[in-house]
């Protein structure tokens, strides 16, 4: 984990520094000194940094990215916060001539309250958590400039979070009806009702082509491998675009299937050219040979023929 090595380094290099402020003291004092309340501050602050970096990858690989963004966010917001205060708190407290028995007391409930409320804060974004997953993608789908292209960047155990707020009844599987109803107690709305019926359409024919059964239903694995396609929308200009390029598409592959049918009959044109010539050559070769062949044998014959004249 670098975040959490970061953090001891971090740490470590706290206690050098506090080595060597304590060396800087000309004598020894059993009594509690303003640098003993600074570096418990500091410690506990860095020590809750360690404990944030862990609690924020805990909740990104087991609950949701969200989550994990809001611990990130909230720990950049209130560290500096927590950080600035004590500060303020040290040199008024120093400056009244405060006991830095008091000033302890006082820091240790600043950071007390602190830390309960960072864990408050925690526990109720988890217990929200559904619900903002849902008006996030709610507010994403009736948004304007979204066209999901790229479908909504929801991780898998947010997806399991969105189904199990749909599917109300619990009964593992969801319908259309189901999603739309929920989207709509969840605030969902467009700005132009052929937006919105479109969306509508579009949704249900999804569920149709891949849902099972009478009512056309999708269970968890089903909704999560088909997310981006369930909730990819596109107005009425971008289905004629759609259309168009795919009319294209089929077009540009009905040329490549006639060139490639093309080329294969004037190979198939050319073999059987190839093999009429080859057939030609060899018919006059064996022609040829035949009336040589035939020659010599003529030659012979009137070769005998003469000499069985002159012998006589």
């Amino acid at each position: 984990m670098p975040r959490v090595a970061t953090g001891f380094i971090s740490f470590l290099s706290l206690q050098v520094f506090r080595t060597m402020a304590y060396s800087l003291i000309p004598k020894q004092s059993s009594s509690l000194l303003w640098m003993d309340v600074t570096m418990f501050s500091v410690t506990v602050i860095m020590f809750a940094s360690v404990l944030e970096n862990v609690l924020a990858q805990a909740m990104r690989a087991n609950i949701s990215s969200i989550s994990a963004r809001f611990v990130d966010n909230f720990s950049r917001v209130t560290f500096p916060m927590i950080g600035l205060c004590l500060l303020v708190v040290l040199f008024i407290m120093g400056a009244m001539n405060v006991d830095n028995t008091f000033t302890m007391v006082v820091r240790l409930s600043i950071l007390t309250f602190w830390l309960v409320s960072f864990a408050v804060a925690v526990i109720l974004c988890i217990r929200r958590l559904p619900a903002t997953l849902m008006k996030t993608l709610v507010r994403r789908i009736s948004s304007t400039d979204f066209r999901y292209m790229n479908s909504i960047p929801l991780d898998p155990m947010e997806l399991k979070i969105v189904f199990k707020t749909i599917d109300t009844d619990r009964s593992g599987n969801i319908t259309a009806d189901e999603v739309l109803k929920s989207f709509a107690f969840h605030g969902l709305s467009f700005a132009k009702e052929e937006d919105e019926a479109n969306f509508k359409s579009r949704l249900r024919s999804m569920f149709e082509l891949h849902g099972t059964g009478t009512n056309n239903r999708l269970d968890l694995n089903a909704f999560c491998h088909h997310f981006g396609a369930i909730f990819r929308f596109y107005s009425l200009e971008e289905e004629e675009e759609m259309e168009l390029i795919e009319e294209e598409k089929a077009a540009i592959r009905q040329t490549l299937r006639m060139r490639q049918s093309l080329r294969v009959r004037e190979s198939v044109r050319e073999s059987r050219v190839s093999h009429d010539v080859s057939h030609a050559s060899s018919h006059d070769s064996h022609e040829s040979q035949v009336g040589r062949v035939s020659r010599q044998d003529s030659r012979k014959s009137e070769a005998l023929s003469s000499t069985g004249g002159v012998l006589l």
